[in-house]
């Protein structure tokens, strides 16, 4: 019995053309749910309902950022599995390029559309501008393109390590600047508070005028003073 109901089963759904197969299935099926399926597969199209030159945006997908390192590491993994150079980045863009030689335009748009957040555009372009300068340095010199680009993945690699040890070593200074920012500020809405009126003795009185223009000074040169020292967060 189990083998008669296999044997069945094996007619039915033999793949002797896709659309006589699922026109089997849909026999199968309880009333009213053939015409459901069809009704699906038509508005769906032949591709599932992608367009025929519809294609992804990149390796990753569109929304996926995994990183210039990524990029440059599975390009030269794809490198050493027998592919050229071209061919890798255009695996990594997910798609041919226009020009079948690889440029630096290229490289950016590769780079930038899959930087992480905190990867600046800077970040990508000096990437970019060091696999081009390896590619430009095996086709001129004649040497081996993987230990030229896995020489500017540790170059890179360190770069990132830098801009992540200098944002944890400000990370503490610029917290406590924002708080010493709006410490005058609420010290004069708490003495106001509590009834002292320090606003009256500073915008009123001539002594208070002469310390409001001393702490707004001295105000201004800390500010000032502490961007120039945090200046080098900036890269």
């Amino acid at each position: 019995m189990w083998c008669a109901l296999m044997v069945a089963l094996a007619v039915v759904l033999w793949p002797v053309g896709g659309s006589r197969a699922a026109a089997r299935l849909e026999h199968c099926l309880p009333p009213g749910h053939g015409a459901e399926v069809s009704a699906r597969r038509a508005v769906a199209g032949p591709l599932g309902g992608r367009s025929p030159g519809a294609h992804s945006k990149g390796r990753y997908g569109a929304s996926a950022r995994v990183g210039i390192a990524q990029v440059i590491a599975s390009a030269i993994a794809r490198m050493k599995g027998g592919g050229t150079m071209l061919e890798a980045f255009e695996e990594q863009s997910g798609g041919r390029f226009a020009i079948r030689k690889l440029t630096m335009r290229q490289l950016e748009a590769v780079f930038a559309d899959c930087r992480l957040n905190d990867e600046s555009r800077d970040q990508s372009g000096h990437a970019a501008a060091g696999v081009a300068a390896a590619a430009r340095l095996s086709d001129e010199l004649g040497c081996r393109i993987v230990p030229c680009l896995e020489a500017v993945l540790d170059a890179y690699r360190q770069m990132r390590l830098m801009q992540q040890l200098t944002a944890q070593a400000f990370a503490v200074p610029k917290a406590t600047v924002g708080l010493l920012s709006v410490l005058p500020a609420a010290t004069v809405l708490l003495g106001e508070l509590m009834g002292s009126h320090p606003m009256g003795f500073l915008l009123t009185d001539g002594r208070g005028l002469v310390c409001l223009m001393l702490g707004g000074c001295c105000y201004i040169a800390g500010l000032a003073w502490m961007r120039a020292l945090m200046k080098g967060d900036s890269g």
